[in-house]
């Protein structure tokens, strides 16, 4: 028997022919996983793979150069702001917007196994203990505590936190303002008049001459512009400190001084006072506290007997 031969392959056959290699041939260089790398991955001299770890913390090290040259030019943005405010500011004490400052007794009663607590701080409206423009050199319209005693002290608030306060006072009718006038109006964040406020953090400056305070409630807008204002920060040691029976009068004579002992307060020699000028000062004292609107902080007197005050 004669040995077999294929037969010739044709043109058309040998062009499907190859057409097929150099599919399979594609195939075969296309990776099987995403993982796989088309170029050869870098070794160094112990046929170990080069990683890129240099690279990655020059990276880290320019976005930490990046966020803290961020942080340099906000706080000294914020600073310019701080050391530019104008003589007239306007402040916003807005019922929903502000914080609220509540007195002790009228907070609710944080549960004991609270994983944190909330700050005391904010506006207070001292009405109706303030009975308008005839209160004006006795009792302040408004009050802005930056803090209290009870966050002083803790992990919550920093250690280095005293409580401070100001008060605004008020001898003229408000201004009644509509809703759009709000718009219109360039309102002073109160941490701007912080650093202002502290006696740790002032430097010799004094806060702007003219104070509007705009009140806003459900019941409408009404615009306050203060004559005068009492900065007060808190110290833990009142060792031979002079006391008043209503410390948030403004004139000393309508305060009335008093000299600290050890046990109990007498008049003070050097400020002597009359007995209409105390009787007054006593029942403005009660009327504060019985309102729920003295600084806690503060001693207030509200009796006197037989040469001492309580």
């Amino acid at each position: 028997m004669g040995r077999f031969s294929p037969p010739a392959e044709s043109p058309f056959q040998r062009s499907e022919r190859s057409s097929f290699i150099g599919i399979a041939t594609f195939k075969a260089k296309i990776p099987s996983s995403p993982r796989e790398s088309i170029s050869p991955q870098k070794t160094n001299a112990d046929n170990l793979p080069i990683r890129p770890e240099p690279m990655k913390r020059l990276l880290m090290l320019l976005i930490l150069l990046l966020l803290s040259f961020e942080q340099s030019v906000d706080a000294q943005r914020r600073k310019k702001t701080r050391d530019s405010l104008p003589d007239t500011v306007y402040l916003l004490n807005h019922y929903q917007k502000s914080p609220q400052w509540k007195h002790s007794s009228l907070r609710a009663k944080t549960p004991a196994n609270a994983p944190r607590k909330k700050r005391n701080y904010g506006w207070d409206f001292l009405a109706p203990a303030w009975r308008g423009v005839q209160d004006s050199i006795d009792v302040p319209a408004f009050r802005y505590q930056y803090g209290t005693y009870e966050n002083y002290g803790t992990w919550e608030f920093r250690f280095d936190h005293v409580p401070l306060y100001i008060s605004f006072y008020v001898r003229d009718e408000p201004t009644t303002l509509t809703a759009d006038s709000l718009k219109t109006l360039h309102f002073t964040s109160m941490d701007d008049l912080e650093d202002l406020v502290s006696i740790s953090r002032r430097r010799m400056r004094k806060l702007p001459s003219t104070i509007f305070i705009v009140h806003v409630t459900r019941g409408g807008v009404r615009m306050y512009r203060t004559f005068e204002t009492q900065c007060n920060q808190g110290d833990i040691c009142y060792v031979e400190v002079p006391r008043f029976i209503n410390p948030d009068a403004i004139r000393a004579s309508n305060a009335v001084i008093l000299k600290y002992g050890h046990d109990f307060c007498l008049d003070d020699p050097e400020y002597p006072t009359t007995p209409e000028l105390r009787n007054h000062a006593l029942e403005t004292s009660r009327r504060i506290m019985r309102h729920k609107h003295d600084v806690e902080w503060i001693p207030y007197f509200t009796r006197y007997h037989r040469g001492t005050y309580y």
